[in-house]
């Protein structure tokens, strides 16, 4: 390697409550989180776990915790579809995502329900109680609200940062905080949000994410003209997720799920879906 010495570092990470220490190589912060992704991808109880980590979006219920400030009703239009994208300080690079989980429920009117759910290890040296995030709609019906659900494995508050019509940025508080090298999930509820006519979501990754899944459930819609997954990379170019993406139909509703493995901060992945709109009138 050109330009720098590499080292050893030897991390000990509690994952399904067995402590697992691993040896990484990496000359930066980022190539540890690399190279530390790949080994818990050979963690045999992570992909036991993997089938029952995806939320339900039919059972979420909010929690007893509150939701600090509301939204506001100032309109603006913001670039078209949903996204969370919220640059990431250099602290939270080595906050790795083992599972990152998004479930939207689609209403016959357009109105959405997202949960959220963060599988989330902490490689810092120092604890971590507060992780940043955002969350926008091309539409909104009411003020976007955001609550953590009842099955958090620790207290969970959400900080209202900034609110501006269909754009809420936020954080997410974690007590007592996640001390280096333990892991924590993190479930949260967005809603007031709506599809109309654009139908896709884009989820920045602000984080290395070992494995990322995304849930749709729409209702009415009818059979389905298009679906496509991609993956744009920091540098404009573009991967089409094939093996991951699947649909099926309950009726006159249909459900998408998309699967990626080994994301690194600044992809995003995007979900696009449309139906003959005059079938469904």
């Amino acid at each position: 390697m050109v330009g720098g010495a590499v080292k050893a570092v030897r991390v000990a990470v509690h994952v399904a409550r067995v402590e697992v220490a691993v040896q990484v190589e990496g000359s930066g912060d980022t190539g540890m989180a690399h190279y530390l992704l790949q080994h818990l991808g050979r963690v045999p109880s992570l992909d036991h776990q993997r089938g029952s980590r995806v939320p339900e979006i039919v059972n979420a219920e909010p929690g007893t915790y509150t939701c600090l400030g509301s939204g506001s009703q100032e309109h603006f239009s913001p670039p078209v579809g949903q996204t969370e994208k919220v640059p990431a300080t250099r602290g939270e690079y080595k906050l790795v995502g083992l599972e990152l989980g998004l479930s939207i429920d689609i209403a016959r009117d357009g109105s959405a329900r997202v949960l959220y759910q963060h599988d989330l290890v902490n490689l810092n040296e120092k604890p971590l109680s507060r992780v940043t995030r955002e969350v926008w709609f091309q539409y909104v019906d009411t003020s976007i609200t955001i609550t953590p659900t009842q099955h958090n494995d620790r207290r969970i508050v959400i900080q209202r940062i900034h609110d501006a019509g269909s754009l809420a940025k936020f954080a997410f508080k974690i007590s007592p905080p996640l001390q280096p090298g333990e892991r924590t999930t993190v479930r949260y509820l967005c809603e007031g949000g709506s599809f109309r006519d654009a139908l896709y979501w884009h989820e920045f990754m602000t984080r290395y994410t070992r494995h990322y899944t995304f849930t749709l459930r729409h209702q009415g819609i009818g059979k389905l003209t298009d679906c496509t997954a991609v993956i744009e990379h920091s540098d404009g170019s573009e991967t089409s997720v094939t093996e991951g993406l699947l649909w099926d139909y309950d009726g006159d509703d249909v459900t998408v799920t998309a699967a990626v493995d080994y994301l690194r901060p600044g992809q995003t992945v995007e979900l696009r879906w449309d139906a003959d709109r005059a079938t469904t009138r």
